[in-house]
């Protein structure tokens, strides 16, 4: 079941974005500068790109990887903050819905149905985390029980 293939692979991408979170807040903690955070992480695309066998593939790769890293600093300075298992659902959510993306594209309708179920499964995740963020927080009345 490639949904399920998906959803399981989506461990190791929580694995590497909690190296990322750690390795960043190491780095700047080191240096005191959150522009030399991004520096260095402006230096991973580059090295993917040197791995590609022909220049455009190099040159999407680092395009991408730039424009990743850009975004995912813009959202951690914006959006995320201090929270972090924000970090670890968006890059969750970010790599299923890739990987979702990819099954849709394809013409095999086993692969499609697949594709949509894990776009379903993503889309109802958010939604019970986004109805449990607005949530009062729960918490027992006594004082009402009491007579």
């Amino acid at each position: 079941m490639p949904a399920v293939a998906g959803l399981t692979a989506l461990r190791l991408a929580g694995l590497g974005v909690g190296l990322v979170v750690v390795a960043s807040l190491l780095l700047h903690r080191k240096t005191r500068r959150a522009r030399w955070v991004l520096a260095v992480a402006l230096l991973v695309p580059l090295a993917a790109g040197l791995s590609q066998r022909t220049w455009p593939d190099a040159l999407t790769m680092v395009g991408l990887g730039v424009v990743g890293v850009l975004a995912a600093a813009a959202a951690a300075r914006w959006l995320l903050r201090d929270n972090l298992l924000a970090y670890g659902v968006a890059a969750i959510t970010a790599l299923a819905l890739l990987e979702g993306r990819g099954l849709l594209r394809t013409v095999d309708p086993w692969l499609w149905g697949n594709g949509l179920a894990l776009l379903m499964t993503v889309a109802l995740g958010l939604l019970l985390l986004w109805t449990r963020a607005r949530m009062r927080p729960w918490r027992l009345e006594l004082d009402s029980t009491r007579g």
